[in-house]
């Protein structure tokens, strides 16, 4: 990053970095997505670290209410650096911290969550309007911790199959009121009608 990509973070709360995962870093990351997805193979219900799509009411809500999803499709996973190291070689050996999140952050960083958006063709669910800071620990706020999330699209990206969209300058704006229901905790009873969190 440079001095101009510093100050469009700054300005609009993003960067495109073109080239960053050349095509034997995005293959191992491909790679490593299948090894994530043997994983979810025989799942049919979401639980833990994995989310399963489910058509009609979407992976999010059938994760809420308790309801039987597609079995090992996923709509996204959590800790994925865990569940498969080689997401945390990747970004160790691009020094992603050191890099690209020093220059947008000032400072190098360090990996709190490494994640998986999948959106499955035929079944996927959006994903409504939000924002990140929105979903961090009660303990994790703005005011006290820097957050920078690099996001890599393994397929081709574009309106027409739901790619990520953003709202030049919203970070400037603070958190925005933010209409649904909190994932509930592990232990907690299902809940009917659960609606996603999302900005109107």
């Amino acid at each position: 990053m440079d001095d101009t990509h510093y100050r469009e973070v700054r300005e609009n709360g993003f960067v495109r970095l073109p080239g960053l995962m050349a095509g034997g870093t995005l293959a191992r990351l491909k790679s490593a997505v299948s090894d994530l997805e043997d994983l979810a193979r025989d799942r049919t219900v979401s639980s833990g670290d994995f989310i399963l799509e489910a058509p009609g009411i979407g992976g999010w809500a059938a994760w809420q209410q308790g309801a039987r999803a597609l079995t090992g499709v996923l709509r996204s996973a959590d800790r994925i650096h865990e569940h498969v190291p080689e997401f945390d070689a990747v970004q160790r050996s691009l020094d992603l911290a050191g890099g690209p999140v020093a220059g947008a952050a000032g400072s190098p960083g360090t990996l709190v969550n490494a994640f998986l958006w999948a959106k499955p063709p035929v079944v996927g669910s959006a994903k409504p309007w939000h924002q990140d800071i929105a979903f961090a620990p009660p303990s994790f706020g703005p005011e006290e911790h820097g957050i920078v999330t690099i996001w890599v699209a393994l397929e081709p990206a574009t309106e027409r199959n739901g790619c990520l969209q953003f709202i030049p300058g919203s970070h400037l704006l603070g958190l925005f009121p933010h209409t649904g229901d909190r994932e509930r905790l592990p232990g907690e009873p299902p809940r009917a009608g659960a609606v996603e969190p999302h900005v109107a």
